[in-house]
């Protein structure tokens, strides 16, 4: 026998009773960014690194790892504290669902120098113990972990407008010592301001 099925889109087809997206776009990194003023940092800074894809994401319980691009293993992040002595940063996970940006913490070490803070390279997401998948009603499809290559549009380092974030080994020296009371004599009980600054 032969079984005729509703028309598709009429009356008791699949399609009027139930709204059910099929897709099979990837999902990929768009962008790598950081809102801290660009400028000079030394040990022990913690600096946000937003990564923001195509679309919104699920993730599970787990741990990233974000590899820098730092002249040794001496720079670690971390989402709440960590310590010097690691040249990646580490997103740690709470399950989330229909996010598009993810935050990492990098906490630069002692011993650390580089000009431009960036990713290591295109594949420098590492999921330990997790997955992040495109967002759905029943997730399954994971993302694409091919970053923008550093100096590339859409990396830290990819554009003039989003500066040069320098870590730094060398300790903050004084430059010169000032006052701000004008020449003159003052006498015994005087208050006399006197301001240092720092390289």
């Amino acid at each position: 026998p032969t079984t005729v099925l509703p028309t598709p889109g009429g009356p008791l087809s699949l399609s009027s009773t139930h709204t059910i997206e099929m897709t099979y776009e990837p999902v990929y990194v768009t962008d790598i960014s950081t809102d801290v003023p660009a400028g000079t940092y030394r040990c022990g800074t913690v600096i946000p690194i937003h990564v923001k894809f195509s679309r919104p994401v699920s993730t599970e319980l787990g741990t990233l790892r974000m590899f820098m691009n730092v002249d040794d293993n001496s720079s670690s992040c971390t989402q709440t504290h960590g310590l010097c002595g690691h040249d990646f940063g580490v997103y740690h996970q709470k399950s989330a669902h229909g996010t598009d940006t993810l935050e990492f913490q990098y906490l630069a070490g002692e011993g650390n120098s580089v000009d431009g803070l960036d990713v290591r390279d295109r594949l420098a997401i590492v999921p330990f113990a997790t997955d992040v998948l495109r967002a759905a009603t029943y997730p399954e499809m994971p993302i694409e972990w091919d970053l923008p290559c550093p100096g590339a549009p859409g990396s830290l380092t990819g554009s003039a407008a989003k500066g040069s974030i320098q870590i730094t080994t060398e300790a903050p020296i004084v430059t010169y010592v000032d006052a701000v009371n004008r020449d003159g004599t003052y006498k015994a009980g005087d208050l006399i301001d006197i301001v240092v600054h720092w390289s």
